[in-house]
């Protein structure tokens, strides 16, 4: 839970630390309360997976599962690199085609202007969801008030 008490869903996982309930299928059914076993089981397996094998169909999966079900605000997801980066946006992209939701989707990387850096954040406009796919270096730095 953040401060504010809201919850937040971390996906992926660093090389040098891990998620403390990807062992645990238990845990991670208690945190999607809503899915099936067969989701949880697969969110688990990413949990597991070495960020070199990082299943950028099953991170825009989640992503389009919290941005349809979840209450408003900014969802954050971070991944090891640029590369990384640019395959989930690609995968986003594909997934925001199918569906009525508006989404604007941006990079967060050294590499990214700094004008394009403060794009993440301005807040969204109304019916929007913003969504911000980020290095994992950034984890522990970047805060959105949306």
């Amino acid at each position: 839970h953040t401060p504010e008490g809201e919850d937040l869903v971390l996906i992926g996982q660093g090389m040098a630390s891990r998620n403390a309930w990807a062992d645990d299928l238990g845990a991670v059914a208690r945190r999607l309360p809503d899915e099936s076993e067969r989701v949880c089981s697969r969110v688990r397996r990413l949990l597991q997976r070495p960020v070199s094998n990082l299943d950028v169909q099953l991170v825009a999966e989640l992503v389009a599962h919290l941005a349809l079900h979840e209450h408003e605000g900014a969802i954050l997801v971070f991944v090891p690199g640029w590369q990384e980066i640019a395959d989930v946006i690609k995968e986003l992209e594909k997934r925001q085609r199918r569906n009525d939701q508006r989404w604007r989707i941006l990079p967060l990387h050294s590499s990214v202007s700094p004008d394009g850096q403060r794009l993440v954040f301005q807040p969204a406009e109304a019916g929007e969801r913003k969504i911000v796919v980020s290095t994992n270096i950034a984890e522990t730095s970047v805060t959105l008030d949306d």
